[in-house]
């Protein structure tokens, strides 16, 4: 709230004002907002859910297998955070585009972003991969978790470059007004495909590092299907 009111020009925006005219649209505004963010809400929920199976199925191999899907998990998580501040930014920008009445102008913001993502997350991917012995080993756990993490992160790392994308695209396709469909593809993406891959490698016995392909296919997933979301959602912007 105190941010909101020390923004630039809050008292010209009306951001100040308390007086009952004020007052009168915010029960539309609360509706508007619900209607809005129920689907990214219910979508973000799955997605949780679709790594909840991963993470539940991991405790089948045994305590070692279950810490070192954890550890993997908690190292992925670390370079996702940079992708997520980079959509945030991202929806930002492509937000400012559409309030100021020029969505294609979002459209090349969302594509140097995803670039930037990308970029980043490549980055973090080779780190991953090249000094995975020390990131593994600052974890404290015995010998035999090290060694089923060390064999799991440089197959997961790769695939966090299109985690990087598919999060900035997420945010792009929001600030954009197609928050409905970005948010059935997350569901897709992480629920069904990760969720559902998961399950059916471990029980068609390709052992832990099922969990690693099924990740891996959720991530890969999600890059491909907002990918194309966003494709469509600028070519109609673009012939509008």
């Amino acid at each position: 709230p105190d941010a909101a009111l020390t923004l630039p020009r809050a008292k010209e925006r009306g951001v100040r004002r308390v007086d009952l005219a004020a007052w009168r649209g915010v029960p539309a505004g609360i509706a508007a907002l619900a209607v809005f963010g129920i689907v990214p809400a219910v979508a973000s929920g799955l997605e949780l859910a679709g790594f909840s199976i991963l993470i539940a199925l991991s405790t089948q191999f045994g305590d070692d297998v279950a810490h070192a899907f954890q550890i993997v998990f908690s190292v992925h998580n670390v370079t996702f955070g940079l992708a997520l501040g980079l959509g945030s930014a991202c929806g930002v920008r492509v937000g400012n585009a559409v309030g100021e009445g020029d969505p294609t102008a979002g459209i090349s913001r969302a594509l140097i972003a995803t670039g930037l993502s990308m970029l980043a997350l490549g980055v973090c991917g080779i780190v991953l991969i090249v000094a995975r012995g020390p990131i593994v080993a600052a974890f404290p756990a015995d010998a035999a978790t090290h060694a089923v993490a060390l064999a799991m992160l440089p197959v997961w790392a790769p695939f966090i470059l299109f985690d990087g994308a598919q999060v900035v695209l997420v945010y792009a396709l929001r600030s954009l007004g197609d928050q409905v469909v970005a948010g059935v593809n997350s569901i897709v993406a992480y629920f069904i495909v990760t969720g559902g891959a998961g399950w059916w490698l471990v029980r068609a016995g390709v052992g832990p590092m099922g969990l690693v392909y099924a990740s891996g296919l959720g991530m890969l997933t999600a890059a491909l299907l907002h990918g194309a979301r966003f494709w469509i959602v600028s070519r109609r912007l673009r012939r509008a």
